[in-house]
């Protein structure tokens, strides 16, 4: 089982350690790992990873310009840090109480709650999709963008009650990219506010994308070796 869920995430990311690592940090306490448990683990992943990329070849799956992170700028990652751990805790919070809403309410009136997310998010994708798709196609020309902070906190409050209540109707459709996209919109209205600290061009921007990224998926799944 473990073995499996590596290969999917290798697959699905084509990210083999962080495959590997996510799937190891959070079974380890549910079941007992041997060597032999391991090396399957990472045997699985390797010929996934061999196969994913003969298939689909080696073009990266979100290309981002190179981060530029300088000394000063890290005092601004630490706040950053602070507040994504907040965001974490609030969209795990969101995400159980919309399934236990979701449940409640097909119990009174069947179907018909999520025929109104259906009807929302609809449209929603026609009036303003970059709020209600996966989002990774727009991460690259948010950092590009200029949109000033009000613009991406809204677009982030959309996007976060939009995971929730997608998530709350149980259909299959993924969550990480979505949390990735999420994090993202943050990363960049944070980047927008703090602006006077930072060199001009889009590097340091980017930088300010990719660190939260990794930041919200941990806050959420509480995997920081898989997520990293």
């Amino acid at each position: 089982m473990a073995a499996g869920a590596a290969a999917v995430l290798t697959c699905a990311f084509d990210a083999p350690v962080a495959g590997v690592l996510f799937v190891i940090g959070k079974t380890r306490r549910q079941f007992a790992w041997r060597t032999g448990t391991y090396m399957a683990v990472i045997l699985v992943t390797v010929l996934s990873t061999v196969m994913t990329r003969g298939i689909g070849g080696t073009i990266a799956e979100l290309p981002m310009s190179p981060a530029e992170v300088l000394l000063p700028m890290l005092p601004l990652f630490v706040l950053l840090r602070r507040l994504l751990g907040g965001l974490g805790v609030l969209l795990n919070a969101g995400l159980l109480r919309g399934l236990a809403f979701a449940d409640a309410a097909q119990r009174r009136l069947y179907y018909a709650y999520f025929a109104a997310i259906g009807l929302a998010v609809g449209a929603l994708m026609v009036l303003v999709p970059q709020a209600a798709t996966g989002g990774e196609a727009l991460i690259r020309g948010w950092v590009s963008a200029e949109a000033g902070v009000r613009v991406m906190l809204l677009l982030a409050t959309a996007r976060y009650c939009v995971i929730v209540a997608s998530y709350s109707t149980g259909v299959p459709g993924g969550i990480f990219a979505p949390i990735l996209s999420l994090a993202a919109c943050v990363g960049v209205a944070f980047a927008r506010a703090a602006s006077a600290f930072l060199p001009d061009g889009s590097s340091a921007t980017s930088a300010f994308v990719i660190a939260p990224m990794g930041g919200l998926f941990t806050a959420s799944v509480r995997s920081p070796l898989g997520s990293s």
